[in-house]
């Protein structure tokens, strides 16, 4: 096993250790099933993401594995987005340990469905993208992306995050949940400002772009 591919796996496992605790302990139960079923498929599609685009792609996985932001404005967007995601799973969890699901296993097998929708986006774009990187830069050499998800939407990965995160507290049973959603969705949308401003500058062909894809995040919303 490659050095990158053990850093990969243990910033996986770590990842879904902590997000365990943080539910079951939030909840005070180990008979959350919702959170073991959102834990299985968030599981499943991080071992077949990961284990894919390591075979295929490394140098995409080492540009992921990157969290360190240079400018100031990001740094602080980034840190508030993080508060913003673990509301995201803490509301869920303590509303099921007060008052129990809210809502029926149908209605969230639905939400684990439109989840599924958002990561196949995500994935689309890693296998469009190869600079997708996970920090606001451009890199010597790297060119403009202009075919599919991004012939749609500018920001794909963005849309499909939103997705992912949209239908995270439905899976996990909650309604109240959906609040934290829009102070993450606040963050992202000023993240997705940000970047294009360094992109215009810096991204040969990317005002250009702008003006034959005129939609951000959502086909004709905005």
């Amino acid at each position: 096993m490659s050095p990158l591919a053990r850093r990969v796996w243990r910033a996986d496992v770590q990842f879904l250790l902590a997000l365990g605790v943080l539910l079951f302990v939030s909840a005070g139960s180990l008979y959350y099933w919702q959170a073991w079923l959102y834990l299985a498929v968030f599981a499943l599609g991080m071992v077949l993401a990961s284990g894919y685009f390591l075979r295929h792609d490394p140098q995409l996985v080492e540009r992921r594995m990157g969290w360190s932001e240079t400018r100031p404005r990001q740094r602080r967007l980034r840190s508030l987005a993080g508060l913003t995601m673990v509301a995201v799973y803490l509301v869920p969890a303590l509303g099921w340990r007060w008052q129990g699901a809210a809502l029926s296993a149908w209605a969230v097998v639905l939400a684990h469905g439109l989840q599924l929708i958002g990561w196949w986006l995500v994935y689309r774009v890693l296998l469009a993208n190869h600079y997708a990187s996970s920090t606001i830069q451009v890199e010597a050499g790297q060119t403009l992306v202009d075919t599919g998800p991004y012939a749609w939407v500018r920001h794909p990965m963005y849309a499909g995050g939103l997705l992912v995160f949209l239908a995270t507290p439905l899976a996990l049973a909650s309604w109240w949940g959906l609040l934290p959603i829009l102070g993450f969705a606040a963050v992202l949308m000023a993240r997705l400002l940000d970047e294009e401003l360094v992109l215009a500058t810096e991204l040969p062909g990317y005002v250009e772009y702008c003006r034959r894809v005129r939609y951000r995040l959502i086909p004709f919303v905005w």
